[in-house]
């Protein structure tokens, strides 16, 4: 039988146990009551029906005290239960993500100089930069950014329409550019651009998944391999004539330019 006490009239045993002599009499025996109907044992009082009379006895609010711990229990495994779900989800979804954007968040660095040049070696006809870069965002879930670096003349009328010519495109792009140096001979040399793409490689390795490095100097061999180095995938974009063999090699996948639609006529 269960005993209440959320009655608005007091039990007769509230009322004897509100006189104190009568509970320091009784007390001994609530108390035995308590300790027998925890422990189920039956040579130390009564049943558990009797603990929580006693508990209620000796403490007005028990009843309020159980049901809140109740609750307390019931959030805490329904928390448990949620967070399980919400995994299993965020699971299946990388594994739906990771099949349609294989290649994750994309982000381009470009030799400028040396595109330039190894295309124009290939003889194919104009390079369209525009479908360049948009065949980069092939599998990727986003292409963060596309870094153009390259020596800059600003002598050269030709160079500035060129960068003009970039900045248009419907691109995420920025052009990274350090000025161009006369060496021997008078001739123009850019300096300083292959430590400038290894920084900035490195710089924001947390916000891609795989770096296409659009060159074919080998002394991007060390960018690839400090990038791959922070778990990051590195596709080296190039023409198979003008790459080097190292490079190609430490790569996680080489692209071939000649072979994408990317030249005009």
């Amino acid at each position: 039988m269960t005993v209440g006490f959320n009655s608005s009239q007091p039990s007769a045993l509230a009322k004897l146990t509100a006189n104190p002599t009568v509970l320091k009499i009784i007390k001994p025996a609530l108390v035995g009551a308590l300790v027998g109907g925890v422990s189920g044992s039956p040579n130390l009082g009564a049943l558990s029906a009797s603990a929580t009379v006693g508990l209620g006895l000796l403490d007005p609010n028990y009843a309020r005290r159980s049901e809140m711990l109740k609750l307390h229990n019931q959030q805490a495994n329904l928390l448990e239960a949620t967070e399980a779900q919400l995994g299993a989800v965020r699971l299946e979804l990388a594994q739906f993500k990771q099949a349609v954007y294989p290649r994750g968040r994309v982000m381009v660095f470009v030799d400028g100089s040396n595109l330039y040049y190894s295309a124009r070696e290939q003889n194919k006809g104009r390079l369209d930069y525009d479908k360049l870069f948009t065949c980069f965002r092939h599998g990727a879930s986003a292409v963060s950014k596309v870094l153009y670096f390259t020596g800059v003349d600003r002598s050269n009328s030709g160079m500035s329409g060129f960068l003009d010519y970039l900045r248009r495109l419907n691109q995420p792009l920025e052009i990274v550019s350090k000025p161009v140096v006369r060496g021997e001979n008078n001739e123009l040399r850019e300096k300083g651009i292959d430590t400038e793409i290894v920084l900035k490689m490195m710089e924001f390795a947390k916000d891609y998944d795989t770096a296409v490095l659009v060159t074919g100097d080998g002394d991007m061999l060390g960018a690839v391999q400090r990038v791959q180095q922070q778990h990051r995938r590195v596709e080296v974009a190039s023409f198979p004539q003008n790459v080097s063999r190292v490079l190609r090699e430490a790569a996680d996948e080489f692209v071939d330019i000649g072979q994408l639609e990317v030249f005009e006529a």
